[in-house]
């Protein structure tokens, strides 16, 4: 009998049954019983048997309590997959769904994310358990994983002997607000086979195919979960290789259709985010090597054009160049108003301050989300910029973004007055605006000539 052989009959009749109550009693029957029949044959003055029955006795019920309702826990720094699939009858049911798992796992190995990934696999009675949503959140805790794969499996007569696989996904990644993670769960419910059925005969090509797209749908996701988590290198090498493992598809299925034509505009966001993250490093090289590949991925990814003015402007020191882009990035912008805040600066920078304040008027009545984090950005850069440059205008664009969009009087008293020192005469419309803008400020906080 080859080992494959024994672990089915183990599969079939000991483990698939033995977290039953009957199951239980019967095994402790038959070891108690073992030790009478042993008993008369053992010829000591000692009952030493009887000692090694209650200590095997107790070591088997707490085996058998771990073995019932002890559910394994996900790897510190791992992404972990819980893999729930109930097999109805525990026949070749069982042994389809081994394989199903075995390639799964070849799958995430071959790829080499393997180290990245903890397939965490529940026993069938545990599995049986997992019927909803609700079932899920009562043992996340208990396993800590980060995405949930649970269903069933069964065979039934469709015409011919068939297999059906029902699949659902469920995703819990505490680091990400509510609403991202409603997102990504909708996202890898999207991309999951959801019922699949195939014929008994054509039993490993069905599972092959199933497994296949279920290790996709894993790589894509953990690439997602982990780009919104703050890791866009991870996503980046996860998401880099699957448009060529798409094309391995064939005919590819819809589902996968839709996420094809994500990729590109997701691959371009994460290389934005390096690109981001050597520019706030101060890597010039790094920042325009991703920058060119975010280009590539999606032309029109707006952020791409808002970065490029940046580069443009402090990179190649070409402010005119630099406003060109933030045009473009406008055109890109898709009604949101980020761009203003390069356009208002790069014209207070240009000295053309009439269209720079009219770009101020607008700033002051837009409102979208996250413009605090804009602000905020806006003013570190012009406060880091301004440490090795002598520009008095921008000065009274720091007062501006104070007084009107932080409400923060007195930093923006403070910056106004600086630029009333520094200040020329060419920038005398400036100074007309300024003159009335403490007139309200000291009014509002009380201070008196």
């Amino acid at each position: 009998m080859s080992i494959a052989e024994l672990d089915n009959i183990y599969k079939k009749y000991v483990e698939n049954r033995f977290h039953k109550l009957s199951s239980f009693l019967i095994s402790l029957i038959l070891i108690i019983l073992f030790f009478i029949f042993i008993h008369p044959l053992i010829k000591d003055d000692f009952d030493y048997e009887w000692y090694v029955l209650l200590l095997l006795i107790v070591s088997f019920i707490i085996y058998w309590l771990f073995f019932k309702f002890k559910y394994p826990k996900n790897k510190k720094n791992k992404i972990g997959i819980v893999f729930a699939i109930y097999s109805e009858n525990i026949n070749e049911e069982v042994k389809l769904k081994n394989d199903f798992i075995r390639r799964l796992e070849k799958n995430i190995k071959d790829e080499n994310y393997g180290k990245l990934v903890n397939l965490i696999v529940l026993k069938n009675h545990l599995s049986e358990n997992l019927k909803s949503v609700k079932d899920i959140d009562k043992i996340r805790n208990k396993i800590r994983g980060h995405f949930y794969l649970w269903g069933d499996i069964k065979k039934r007569k469709d015409g011919e002997e068939k297999y059906f696989l029902d699949l659902n996904g469920y995703v819990i990644h505490k680091p990400l607000d509510v609403y991202t993670s409603k997102k990504l769960k909708g996202e890898f419910i999207s991309v999951l086979p959801r019922e699949i059925s195939f014929c008994e005969n054509f039993e490993f090509i069905g599972f092959k195919f199933t497994s296949n797209i279920v290790s996709l749908a894993i790589k894509y996701i953990s690439g997602l979960a982990a780009f919104l988590s703050g890791d866009p290198f991870l996503a980046k090498d996860l998401h880099g290789s699957l448009i060529k493992e798409f094309d391995n598809f064939n005919p590819l299925p819809e589902n996968l259709k839709k996420i094809k034509e994500k990729l590109p505009r997701i691959l371009s966001n994460e290389n934005l985010s390096i690109a981001r993250f050597y520019y706030f490093n101060n890597k010039r090289e790094e920042t325009i090597k991703y920058l060119d590949q975010s280009f590539i991925y999606n032309p029109n990814n707006y952020g791409y054009w808002l970065l490029k003015g940046t580069v443009d402007f402090l990179f190649d020191n070409d402010p005119d160049k630099s406003l060109d882009t933030i045009k473009i990035a406008q055109e890109k912008s898709n009604n949101t108003c980020e761009w203003r805040y390069s356009k208002a600066f790069l014209l207070f920078y240009l000295k053309r301050f009439k269209e720079a304040f009219d770009e101020c008027k607008k700033i002051n009545k837009q409102k979208y989300y996250y413009e605090n984090k804009t602000v905020i950005e806006v003013e570190d850069f012009t406060i880091n910029f301004l440490k090795n440059k002598d520009i008095p205008q921008l000065y009274f664009w720091l007062g501006y973004l104070n007084y009107k969009k932080k409400n923060n009087l007195p930093r923006s008293l403070e910056y106004f007055e600086i630029f009333m020192k520094k200040s020329d005469q060419s920038m005398e419309f400036l100074k007309r605006k300024v003159i009335s803008y403490l007139v309200e400020i000291k009014d509002q906080m009380n201070i008196k000539e």
